[in-house]
C-alpha cells in the first residue's frame, strides 16, 4: 500500500480507515430531520436518530425549511470494516447545505437500518 494513500484515506469518507482500500456503499436512504431552518442542534448520540429519522424516496418529499438526513453504509471487502456516515443538509433550490457529517463505527445503528422497508 502506498503511503500516499494512508495519508489522503481520512479525507475520503468511503476509504477504509482500517487498511485505506475503496469501500463499496452497501446502503443509502435519504430522510427528513423534525428540525427546521434556524432550530438545528446537533446531536451526537445515534438514538436521536433511530427515534426521529422519517424515511423519505425524494428531496422534494421533504416540506421547505426541513433539514435533511443522507445515509450510507459502507463496507470494506478487503478488511470487513463496516461504517455508517450520516450527512446533514438543508436542501435549498437543487443544491444541498452541508450542517454536518457524522460518522458511527460500531453498529449504533444497523438495528434501524436493517429495518427499513
Amino acid at each position: 500500500m502506498s503511503i500516499l494513500r494512508k495519508i489522503k484515506a481520512p479525507f475520503h469518507e468511503d476509504w477504509c480507515k482500517k487498511c485505506f482500500s475503496e469501500m463499496d456503499v452497501i446502503q443509502k436512504q435519504l430522510y427528513m430531520l423534525p428540525m427546521t431552518v434556524g432550530n438545528y442542534v446537533s446531536h451526537k448520540n445515534p438514538s436521536y436518530y433511530t427515534e426521529n429519522l422519517i424515511q423519505v424516496d425524494k428531496k422534494k418529499d421533504i416540506p421547505t425549511g426541513y433539514y435533511a438526513c443522507g445515509v450510507k453504509r459502507y463496507r470494506c471487502q478487503e478488511c470487513g470494516y463496516q461504517c455508517v456516515h450520516l450527512s446533514i443538509f438543508l436542501p435549498v433550490r437543487d443544491q444541498e447545505k452541508p450542517e454536518e457529517t457524522l460518522l458511527f463505527e460500531n453498529g449504533e445503528l444497523d438495528t434501524f437500518l436493517q429495518n427499513l422497508r
